[in-house]
């Protein structure tokens, strides 16, 4: 029985956490760190998670030349299929969305 409970409110839990985290997950991977004004009163600082300067080399990849894919390569959250293909319609296995 207890175990019964344990399990239930662990359900609920990882719930909880799932419904927290869904506005910040409903965006695309091409906009996932879009620049934003901060609200603080008297601020008007924009952030993003992209450096903005030129220190961003192009990635390489031909088959895109979008420079929010310069960022992630730029970052290390991808590397492409291959050298100089990052396949942004293709498929992606659970092992590959793991790492």
């Amino acid at each position: 029985m207890l175990s019964h409970l344990k399990r239930r409110f662990g359900v609920f839990a990882a719930l909880a956490v799932l419904a927290a985290l869904t506005p910040a997950l409903s965006t695309s991977v091409a906009s996932a760190a879009p620049a934003t004004t901060a609200t603080a009163a008297g601020d008007t600082t924009t952030l993003s998670a992209c450096p903005t300067n030129a220190s961003i080399a192009a990635a390489g990849f031909t088959d895109t030349t979008s420079t929010d894919v310069d960022c992630i390569k730029y970052y290390g959250i991808t590397s492409g299929t291959t050298a100089t293909t990052y396949d942004p319609t293709g498929s992606v296995t659970r092992g590959q969305m793991a790492l």
